[in-house]
């Protein structure tokens, strides 16, 4: 190569200055389809969608989820604070019709007797249907003659989680696997 000159020396071509030959007649290549980037929309769609289901969607499974426990709490309350009018107000219908007030204190203080006076209760399990209208809550209760552990039957009614029924917690051994 010959330094002074800057030009290439015999078997090396001259530095290209720009398209050669075929590629001088051919046009250049046309900017890439917008459909390239329709899965970006797509993705962007779905993203939306989903973020949308999850601020309607999960509050309401919150809700009904928590109802049961709420209208638990909010009986119990009133039974541990001696409200028994405001007690029996809060009672499923289907107990309402089995049983009058005066029957229900009466009851009410017969359980006190026997099992003594709720002090202390801690609804910590709440499963409802969701579409449904009832709901198990499980709690422990101590009262002045010991602790117990508990579940109670809630039904949805006139908008609120109302108490239908307790019993004792079945003992339980092992997996419990429950089929709808």
């Amino acid at each position: 190569m010959d330094l002074q000159s800057g030009s290439a020396g015999p078997g090396w071509p001259a530095p290209s200055a720009g398209p050669q030959g075929l590629e001088a007649l051919l046009p250049p290549p046309p900017p890439r389809p917008p459909g390239d980037r329709r899965w970006l929309r797509w993705v962007a769609a779905a993203g939306v969608l989903a973020v949308t289901l999850g601020i309607l969607v999960v509050p309401r499974v919150i809700r009904a989820v928590s109802g049961p426990a709420r209208g638990a709490n909010a009986y119990l309350r009133l039974v541990r604070d001696g409200a028994d009018d405001a007690a029996y107000a809060s009672l499923c219908s289907e107990l309402r019709q089995q049983t009058s007030a005066a029957d229900f204190v009466a009851a009410l203080r017969a359980e006190a007797d026997q099992a003594g006076h709720l002090e202390t209760f801690n609804v910590y399990r709440s499963t409802a249907e969701i579409g449904g209208n009832t709901g198990l809550v499980e709690f422990r209760a101590h009262t002045t003659k010991g602790d117990l552990a508990m579940e109670a039957r809630m039904v949805h009614e006139g908008g609120q989680w109302r108490w239908c029924g307790s019993r004792p917690q079945p003992k339980s051994t092992g997996i419990t696997i429950h089929f709808p």
